[in-house]
């Protein structure tokens, strides 16, 4: 008899218990679904940015993007492939820095620590995009960049 008044009184805290785990997996689904929605976009972005390159260019971002990735005794650090590009397709795609930090920023989620790393490194290459697109007058852009960008968004697509 006690055993059952025990189950009894337990029941309504276990109901508060499912209730926010389930409120608590469906924040963390929902984060999921949001951050795969906006690699996608960066990717449709970056090759919008890309589009805008003549075949020379892409040429040679690839191949200064992969002297980049060497680990830099000799690698290349700046990069020198650039060219114009409309300014609201990179502010478009730097746009997305908003909605990556929004994402590290919440607090009720919880994002594996993997992929909270890859997240902070891909808003860095973002804003370090952003800095260097202003700095030269909001008018070149260095290719080599959408490369980068695409890297780290598929390695973040992966996480999820």
């Amino acid at each position: 008899m006690l055993d059952l008044i025990k189950t009894i009184t337990s029941i309504p805290t276990a109901v508060n218990g499912i209730v926010a785990g389930r409120a608590a997996y469906k924040a963390h689904e929902q984060a999921r679904k949001d951050l795969m929605t906006y690699m996608d976009i960066g990717m449709r972005k970056t090759n919008k940015i890309l589009r805008n390159a003549t075949k020379e260019q892409r040429v040679g971002a690839i191949l200064e993007y992969r002297k980049w990735r060497i680990p830099k005794p000799n690698g290349v650090m700046d990069l020198e492939v650039r060219g114009k590009v409309p300014v609201n397709h990179v502010s478009e795609l730097v746009g997305l820095k908003a909605d990556i930090g929004a994402i590290l920023a919440l607090n009720t989620v919880f994002l594996p620590q993997r992929l909270r790393k890859r997240l902070i490194n891909l808003n860095q290459t973002l804003k370090d995009t952003e800095s260097s697109f202003e700095k030269r007058g909001k008018e070149w852009f260095y290719f080599a960049r959408c490369y980068i960008l695409r890297k780290q968004i598929r390695r973040v697509k992966a996480l999820l």
